[in-house]
C-alpha cells in the first residue's frame, strides 16, 4: 500500500483513525492516548483525555485530518470534542493536513 506524503517535520498524529498513513510513511507517530477514534473512543472521560492531550505543549506538531465517518456515523462523533481544539487557531499552532 502506497501513502505518498510529502517531508513532515515533527510528530503526527492521525484523525480519525488511520494510523496506517504514518505508520507505512516513516513519520514520527505521536498518537493521543486513546486512538482510534470510533472503534475506541466511547465514552466521554476517554474522548476529554483526548481533547486534553491535544491543548498541552507534548501534543503533536502535525495532524494528518480527515473526515471519514463509517458505519454511517455522523462525522462529529468521531472524536468530536478534539474537533474545537483542532481548529481553533488561537489555541494551536499545530499543522493540520488533509489525510488524502
Amino acid at each position: 500500500m502506497n501513502f505518498p506524503l510529502p517531508p513532515i517535520d515533527g510528530g503526527v498524529d492521525v484523525y480519525p483513525w488511520n494510523q496506517a498513513r504514518a505508520d507505512c510513511t516513516r513519520l514520527r507517530n505521536d498518537p493521543r492516548p486513546v486512538i482510534q477514534s470510533l472503534f475506541r473512543v466511547r465514552t466521554r472521560s476517554w474522548a476529554e483525555l483526548n481533547a486534553a492531550h491535544l491543548a498541552e505543549r507534548s501534543s503533536p506538531d502535525n495532524i494528518l485530518f480527515d473526515i471519514h465517518p463509517l458505519n454511517n456515523n455522523f462525522p462529529s462523533l468521531e472524536d468530536g470534542l478534539s474537533w474545537p481544539e483542532l481548529v481553533d487557531p488561537d489555541t494551536t499552532s499545530r499543522k493540520l493536513q488533509a489525510n488524502l
